[in-house]
């Protein structure tokens, strides 16, 4: 934007002249209202449009919103806002503009400009706010300091040098400062322009700002909320800035020539930043001593970043991070560390990531997930950890933490188990003697272990550092679940080197700690430990102390029992086997043990020889250390013995004379055999040769495994054996009887020999015999030839036989069994005899009766040839059913009745249904019959009464019964009167509620109804209503013509009397107060009504009514 200065007010007023004709309104010099037409010159009021003027000597007071182009205030002259809205409407740079060379009182009101801001009088805020909403280049501008309220910045157009500029001037804010624009910092040709808060400001709007110097007054405050300030010269802070999660970004114009090289933040250390970014394309930026900090101290709250540029600490300032710290050194970002110190003191995980650069001091106090480097950090003075650990594994990225200081205290205390570094710790070395301590612990664990190295040092070995790390491993052998890498640059320091271990969670459960020792291996970490280094204080209570190996590489070590090498061995069952073991550094003797764990002693010594074994067997072999007897693990050594080939021979046999037989089995894939005999003569190789022995003979195998050369032998003896005899006669105990007579009979034979006798039935030697000399078996149904033969090993002999002659038997049937009802005839007829006999005495076949209950009946019958036979039949005779139905019942016309029957499985009503249940809604009484059958086909009836109730009809009367007065005492009754209860309702409302059919009341108006419902204890009776007419009566009236109650009961039969019993009226159309052609006085006078019922009935009704004048 162009800088307007102080040739403005003479352009403004140029361009103004040209429009005066049509759009220029001046005031008067008078004191007066916007909205009266004697403040302004011809009585015009301004419009939207006009250029306005207040001159001098005029007061004018903006009593209403308005709106126009321009405004300017002349030497002299005041306008006040007070809670109005003023908007200057103007599109470009000449127009839109508020032009102050005399007084505005803003107040608490409104003030909208599209162009610009010229203060060159007096300008006062109140509370009031002043809104930038042009669409081009804006300024605040004038000789004199603007100090706004609210200052919005609410002009859209953010390309180029459009927006808000402030050039030649400062800007003091005491309100809100809101940005939804561009605000120029105007570093280019006015390098100190300041905004300066002296109120209680809040930043807000959707873009950040960009500022030159900013300054916070003494008791005033900047409430930053998440806002991003560009900062382009100095921070200073003499009230309160309240940070949020804003940013503070010190940045450099690469345009400025006059923007300061070296910037400086004041700011009290008890007033944190949140993020702190430092951006700068050459220069630097440190944080300053000042009466508001007298250390230079800096806290920040979040992120502190060095993207390009230098911090430069300056001094032994202390800079606290509770965010991540980064310098991005590749991207020109430098962090001049002096002799200051860096505190990482969040609640959180937070990263270091320093670059190149270094830190002097270094402490953590970290709370939560603790330090995770972002790249190599260098701390040249002190460390310390006192809270929180370090991590230096950071995804695939192995970072170091390097203490460059070579004294061995540069670790100051405080680490522990808790706040250790785990990944890669770098220390430099002095030359001669130092202790030097590595709290470090183990990479890639689940959970974080602590195991701290200790350096003992004599002499560095010409070396300059030495860097150590430990990362885990699976645990194997009974060595620890991680390893220690150590590796020293430039030469091998010598001492010694004190581990920390934790037996419990390091080791394989078993490992033995006296046993074990500090090993090397190489990297990457080896299958097998196998240097161990010296030990000069044995392991125990979670501690080793080794001797520094004279060469270090290859730099991978771990702690564990030293490895025993051991031989196998496999033997044929039978056999003994020889164990030998040897092992790697140190000295003691190997002993034997039959278990893994307390078990026996077997043998000290290298070798050892084992019993003859038949089953695989595991031994234990375990080093005892020389010097102190202490065994290392026992290291199992397992004997594999192999089986015997197993034999398949016959069991000793006989065979008949002349026959052959298979002696052997089924081959074996990898197995050979050799048979030989006893007598001599006979060999084979197979496995299952065939012999033919004249005599009783043996034979021998002997059977080998190829693979392995185990053998084994078997034997099996052949005998010769004799042909069986036939018997000389078959016997039979009993023959020629009748089948139902005999039940067995015993079969026997004599004479021949053999090992079984077999019977047969049907010829010799055919289907499956039974066996057994004096055999007892069923007799035979009919008649049978039976067959006897001996048998044996070597055959069955010929056969004798006897037959055994059965007489026929009658086949007795009684029929089928029968089922029926109780009192039904049961037909009986049998068959199967010439001569029948039946249990319950007939001697026919068949014949009928009718059985009381289940009965059995057996028939007898006979044949021609004597033999008989016997059979039965059951006659099941099934109860009838118990019917039963609902008792009797009483309904209510057009009422429903619910009939259930029961006792059967099926139903037939007299109705026509067949359902168990059914509805009944008879016009009158019924009677109701149903047949109930059960699943036997069996039935029986029963029957029920449904009874239909006569309803009850009520009547209602009233007496007395013609025209009744309001207060009158009336009797209503309900008939029938023995009913259990009454309820009387006067309009619907219950008014008794008894067992009485009488109601009396005095309460009737006209139009009410009577209600009685009755309940009746059975069928329910309807409601009935009674309208009675009911004339209202007044106790006073007054005669006035005023049409309200002029008359006194008109349309009933009226005689009005006076005290001493004068008639003054008689007659129906009510009285008005008058005696012949007079009023009467006012006061009290009496009246007789005569009511006369429906029936005729006459009754007197008398009281007294009061006149009123």
């Amino acid at each position: 934007m162009k800088t307007i200065g102080g040739i403005f007010c003479f352009v403004f007023l140029l361009i103004l002249s040209f429009q005066a004709a049509a759009t220029t309104r001046s005031s008067l010099a008078v004191t007066g209202n916007w909205s009266s037409p004697a403040s302004w010159n011809g009585g015009i009021l301004p419009v939207a449009g006009d250029t306005v003027y207040i001159i001098n000597g005029a007061n004018i007071t903006l009593d209403q919103v308005a709106s126009v182009k321009a405004i300017l205030i002349n030497t002299g002259g005041t306008l006040n806002i007070g809670s109005q809205t003023l908007s200057l409407t103007g599109i470009n740079d000449s127009i839109g503009n508020v032009s102050l060379y005399g007084t505005l009182n803003l107040n608490s009101g409104t003030i909208n400009l599209t162009g610009i801001w010229n203060n060159n009088g007096t300008f006062s805020c109140g509370t009031g706010t002043v809104n930038f909403d042009g669409g081009f280049e804006q300024a605040i501008e004038g000789s004199s300091l603007s100090v706004f309220y609210n200052l919005y910045n609410n002009n859209p157009n953010t390309t180029g040098t459009n927006g808000i500029s402030s050039h030649p001037v400062s800007v003091t804010i005491k309100g809100n400062f809101i940005q939804n624009g561009q605000f120029h910092r105007n570093s280019n040709g006015n390098p100190d322009a300041t905004v300066i808060f002296d109120g209680n400001t809040t930043l807000s709007g959707a873009y950040s700002y960009y500022l030159n110097h900013i300054i916070i007054n003494a008791g005033a405050t900047l409430i930053a909320g998440s806002k991003t300030i560009y900062l382009y010269g100095n921070w200073t802070n003499n009230g309160t800035f309240v940070c949020g999660t804003g940013t503070l970004r010190v940045s450099q114009d690469t345009y400025s020539s006059a923007q300061p090289n070296a910037q400086y933040i004041y700011q009290p250390m008890t007033q944190p930043f949140y993020n702190l970014y430092i951006n700068k394309s050459t220069g630097s930026i440190q944080p300053g001593i000042y009466a508001g900090n007298a250390t230079g101290n800096l806290t920040v709250n979040n992120d502190f970043t060095v993207n390009n540029g230098t911090w430069n600490v300056n001094g032994t300032k202390n800079l606290t991070v509770l965010g991540d710290f980064v310098v991005n050194s590749s991207g020109g970002g430098v962090f001049t560390a002096s002799t200051g110190n860096v505190y990482l003191t969040g609640g959180s995980q937070q990263i270091l990531s320093p670059g190149t650069s270094t830190l002097y001091n270094l402490q953590i106090t970290n709370s939560g997930a603790g330090i995770l480097l972002g790249s190599n950090a260098t701390v040249t003075n002190t460390l310390q950890l006192v809270t929180g650990m370090v991590k230096t594994l950071n995804g695939t990225n192995f970072y170091e933490l390097y203490l460059s200081n070579t004294s061995p205290s540069a670790l100051l205390a405080g680490y522990t188990s808790s706040n250790f570094i785990q990944g890669k710790f770098r220390r430099a070395l002095t030359g001669g003697a130092g202790t030097y301590v590595f709290p470090i612990g183990p990479v890639h664990m689940i959970s974080n272990v602590y195991r701290p190295v200790t350096l003992n040092q004599t002499t560095s070995g010409s070396a300059t550092d030495i860097l150590m790390y430990e990362d885990t491993i699976t645990a194997a052998t009974y060595k620890a679940n991680w390893w220690l890498y150590m590796q020293p640059t430039g030469g091998n320091p010598t001492g010694t080197i004190t581990n920390t271990y934790d037996l419990a969670t390091d080791f394989p459960a078993g490992t033995i700690e006296c046993a074990m020792s500090l090993i090397r291996g190489s990297v990457p970490p080896p299958a097998a430990w196998v240097s161990p280094l010296a030990t000069t204080t044995g392991a125990a209570s979670g501690s080793i102390t080794t001797t520094c190996p004279g060469v270090y590489s290859p730099f991978a070590y771990i702690i564990g029992e030293p490895v025993l090498t051991t031989n196998a061995a496999t033997i044929c069952s039978g056999n003994t086997a020889s164990l030998s073991t040897t092992w790697s550094g140190g000295s003691g003797t190997i002993r034997w043990y039959d278990a893994a764990s307390g078990g026996t002693l077997l043998y000290s010594g290298t070798n050892y020889s084992t019993p003859a074994l038949s089953a695989n067997a595991t031994y234990y072999a375990t080093l005892a250390n020389a010097f102190t007897g202490c065994e290392t693990h026992r290291t199992p050594l397992t004997v594999t013995v192999n089986a015997l080939p197993t034999t398949s021979v016959i069991a000793n046999t006989g065979i008949c004379a002349g026959n052959n037989i298979a002696i052997g089995g089924s081959s074996v894939a990898g197995n050979t055999y050799s048979w030989t005999s006893d007598p001599a003569g006979f060999t084979s190789a197979s496995s299952n040769p065939t012999v033919t022995p004249a005599a009783t003979t043996t034979y021998y195998l002997t059977q080998s495994i190829t693979a392995t050369g185990c053998t084994n032998s078997a034997q099996v003896t052949i005998s010769i054996d004799p042909l069986p005899v036939a018997p000389t006669a078959a016997l039979v105990d009993q023959n020629n009887f009748c089948s139902e007579n005999v039940d067995s009979i015993t079969l026997s034979a004599s004479g021949g020999s053999g090992a079984t006798l077999n019977w047969y039935t049907g010829s010799c030697g055919s289907g499956t015999p039974v066996t057994g000399n004096n055999l007892t078996i069923d007799a035979p149904a009919a008649t049978t030839t039976f067959y006897a033969a001996w048998q044996n090993g070597c055959g069955v002999s010929s056969c004798q036989s006897i037959t055994v002659t059965v007489l026929p038997s009658p086949a007795a049937n009684a029929g089928n069994d029968i089922t029926l009802c109780s009192g039904d005839l049961a037909n009986i007829s049998g068959s199967g005899g010439v001569m029948y006999y039946w249990s319950s005495g007939q001697t026919s076949a068949s014949f009928s009766y009718t059985p009381a209950q289940t009965d059995t009946l057996v028939l007898s019958v006979a044949a021609a040839n004597g033999c008989t036979d016997e059979d039965t039949v059951i006659i099941f005779v099934n109860a009838l059913p118990v019917a039963l139905v609902s008792p009797d019942t009483s309904i209510c016309p057009g009422d429903q009745a619910i009939l259930t029957a029961s006792g059967g499985n099926s139903y037939s009503w007299s109705s026509g249904e067949s359902t168990a249940s059914i509805t009944a809604e008879p016009a009158s009484t019924t009677l109701y019959s149903v047949t109930v059958s059960d699943i036997n086909g069996c039935s029986a009836q029963t029957s029920t009464q449904v009874e239909v109730l006569t309803p009850v009809d009520v009547a209602l009367t009233i007496n007395p019964a013609g025209t009744i007065l309001t207060g009158q005492l009336v009797t209503v009754t309900a008939t029938p009167d023995s009913l259990p209860q009454y309820n009387f309702y006067i309009n619907g409302a219950l008014s008794q509620s008894s067992p009485s059919n009488t109601f009396i009341t005095n309460d009737l108006l006209p139009g009410d109804v009577i209600t009685v419902s009755v309940e009746t204890g059975g069928c329910p009776a309807a409601d009935k209503d009674l309208s009675p007419n009911v004339i209202e009566f007044y106790n006073s009236f007054t005669p006035n013509s005023d049409g309200l109650n002029d008359v006194f009961l008109p349309g009933v039969d009226l005689t009005i009397v006076n005290r001493w019993g004068q008639e003054l009226y008689h007659g129906n159309e009510g009285w008005d107060g008058s005696f012949g052609d007079e009023s009467v006085s006012q006061g009290t006078y009496f009246f007789i009504v005569k009511l006369i019922d429906e029936e005729g009935t006459e009754s007197e009704v008398k009281g007294s009514v009061t006149l009123i004048r």
